[in-house]
């Protein structure tokens, strides 16, 4: 056998035993657009657990609200009001919270009771 193909095949048995390379662990940005992708899909379970995950590691009212609006889509109305509250609370101004939490009283017949934001 020559040298060059004892070489190759040297190479082929090592290259052959090592693990494979690992996946580089997405950014919580990357996983924030995942989840908005499986929500604009309908895929709203698996967009609430990837914004769930983010939460885990980052505070956001952005991934909060979007949260919000992938569990109310599940009819989980008292738990998306909650993450409203939590964007409305890390970001004061955010109208698209605020507007979303009256909605979730409305939906839970609390309207009467929180008239403004």
């Amino acid at each position: 056998m020559k040298p060059f193909h004892c070489l190759v095949l040297l190479l082929v048995f090592l290259f052959g035993l090592l693990p494979p390379a690992q996946a580089e662990e997405p950014s919580m940005q990357e996983k924030f657009v995942r989840g908005n992708i499986a929500y604009g899909s309908g895929a709203f379970v698996e967009a609430e657990q990837i914004y769930r995950e983010v939460l885990r590691q980052a505070r956001s009212a952005e991934v909060h609200y979007n949260l919000g609006n992938a569990l109310a889509q599940q009819d989980k109305w008292s738990e998306a009001a909650f993450h409203y509250l939590k964007a409305h609370a890390l970001k004061p101004g955010f109208e698209p919270a605020g507007a979303n939490l009256l909605l979730t009283a409305q939906r839970l017949d609390l309207a009467n009771q929180y008239p403004r934001l």
